[in-house]
């Protein structure tokens, strides 16, 4: 269980963050594809580049950044989960926010990359496949989160046993400050 206690915290968002500058690292060092900024467009050489398609371009990153993301998402769901209780039932509801948003991620990359590649264009909810994936999925999957903060927030974070402490801790320090200045 990830608790203020439990030093599994700290080392899931340090493998996190390492994860994070490898794939940096990789993609630094991984050179660019031929024709990568463009190549020298047919009526006018000397003053424009033409681009390629997206998907030449993406072949050797795009896995990578899948990687990224779910690391990103592991990052964003452990912050998230720094300030609780020990709750089973939090880290599951979690857990399963976490899998969703990192799927949501994935879905993006197998949609795009199929979608380069496609004849047919589809259209879902007004916009094509990736785009709508981007705002309903990866966009709105977070809004999960807000949702069990607002609902669970005085049961899984702070109790009101908890806050009932804070006031007589407060308390308490209002009478030592009185008393040492009388």
């Amino acid at each position: 269980m990830i608790d203020q206690h439990s030093s599994a915290a700290p080392v899931v968002l340090m493998l996190c963050l390492v994860g994070m500058c490898v794939v940096v690292g990789l993609l630094i060092y991984i050179s660019e594809p031929e024709g990568a900024h463009g190549s020298a467009h047919s009526q006018f050489a000397s003053t424009m580049n033409r681009g390629s398609t997206g998907s030449d371009r993406l072949t050797e990153v795009r896995w990578l950044g899948l990687v990224f993301a779910l690391l990103q998402v592991t990052l964003f769901v452990v912050c998230l989960l720094l300030g609780f209780k020990q709750h089973r039932p939090v880290l599951g509801w979690f857990a399963i926010g976490g899998l969703f948003y990192g799927a949501a991620f994935g879905a993006l990359v197998v949609a795009e990359s199929a979608y380069v590649h496609a004849d047919v264009r589809n259209i879902v909810l007004g916009f094509p496949l990736p785009t709508a994936i981007m705002i309903y999925g990866v966009g709105g999957v977070p809004i999960m989160f807000s949702v069990f903060y607002v609902l669970w927030f005085d049961q899984w974070f702070l109790k009101p046993q908890d806050l009932q402490r804070i006031d007589e801790l407060l308390a308490q320090r209002r009478r030592d400050k009185a008393e040492r200045c009388d």
